[in-house]
């Protein structure tokens, strides 16, 4: 937004479900007789906290874009928020050679999400909040190595959770850094 104040639909946020009215007022029906709707994006003056994304965007939702500047936009904007996350929480220049990332969506719906499609939108992340923020050296699995992805339900409280463990650069062994990473946080499961 401070890059360019006068845009007129916010970033990360999920579009508005609307429903069709004809000019008269009357609603538009489907060929089921259900009301037509569609989806609009939410605008600055509409926006509220509820309106923000919580996770990240599915391989479904990228897949189906078809235009590769819209692609690179949308890379761009999910790498610019790793970065403000990353120097929001004081992540930024630690230049981690050997993590564990773990990543644990809480969606506000009980739809059953697929892990697998999750992690195309954490890669657009993880560009801008391991690589270009220098969180991590780089995001290649000699650094990032197991990357976790978990999805939950929480209908009051939708948010992304990530948590990472660092290693110096002796311990590889996968096995012996999982169990180093629940142990890390045990507790906070526990609460």
């Amino acid at each position: 937004m401070k890059k360019n104040p006068s845009v007129r639909t916010l970033p990360f946020t999920k579009p508005k479900t609307i429903k069709v009215f004809d000019k008269k007022g009357n609603p538009i029906l489907t060929k089921g007789k259900k009301q037509k709707t569609k989806k609009i994006s939410v605008s600055k003056k509409d926006y509220t906290i509820n309106d923000c994304i919580y996770g990240t965007m599915s391989l479904n939702e990228i897949l189906i874009i078809n235009n590769r500047m819209t692609m690179n936009n949308k890379k761009e904007k999910w790498g610019e928020l790793g970065i403000w996350i990353a120097n929001k929480y004081k992540l930024n220049d630690l230049n981690i050679s050997n993590c564990i990332m773990e990543y644990s969506v809480f969606s506000d719906t009980k739809a059953k999400k697929d892990n697998d499609n999750i992690s195309g939108g954490i890669k657009f992340l993880n560009d801008g909040f391991l690589v270009k923020s220098k969180m991590c050296i780089d995001d290649n699995y000699t650094i990032v190595n197991p990357l976790l992805i978990s999805c939950h339900y929480s209908k009051d409280h939708p948010r992304t959770e990530i948590r990472i463990t660092t290693f110096d650069d002796s311990i590889r062994d996968i096995y012996d850094k999982l169990q180093i990473h629940i142990e890390n946080f045990k507790d906070i499961n526990n609460d």
